[in-house]
């Protein structure tokens, strides 16, 4: 065992002094470039938020949504109104709110859309929550 942990050793050992430093400074300019995009998207997302009055939480976890498969993203879109409703985060919502006539508008968007047919059928999660 101790010979084929010594001959594991000599081969990662093998890499040349020029391949090494070719690898690093191809990886931290890799790195930079990354940190220099990651600095680029932060300071679009925040323009807009800024612009736009948008909460910042909020926008973050919508393009987490952008990001997933709609059956992942419907189902936390439904799990967060459940979740939300029963911890009654709704309940102080008062009639000079918009939240209500937001909701009243998703719903009636998407109750035409089932009736339409040359709209697509809503996932069996929407019509879930909207039924």
């Amino acid at each position: 065992m101790a010979r084929k942990a010594k001959a594991k050793q000599a081969e990662s050992g093998a890499i040349d002094a020029t391949t090494l430093q070719k690898a690093v400074a191809e990886y931290n300019q890799e790195k930079a470039t990354a940190s220099e995009h990651q600095g680029l998207a932060g300071q679009a997302i925040k323009q807009v938020a800024e612009e736009y009055h948008l909460d910042m939480k909020a926008f973050r976890f919508v393009l987490g949504l952008s990001r997933m498969e709609e059956t992942k993203r419907q189902a936390v879109l439904r799990g967060l109104i459940d979740l939300a409703d029963k911890m009654e985060f709704f309940a102080s919502v008062d009639a000079f709110d918009d939240l209500v006539s937001i909701m009243e508008t998703i719903c009636e968007r998407a109750r035409s859309a089932e009736t339409s047919e040359a709209a697509p059928k809503p996932d069996d999660v929407v019509s879930h929550l909207i039924n």
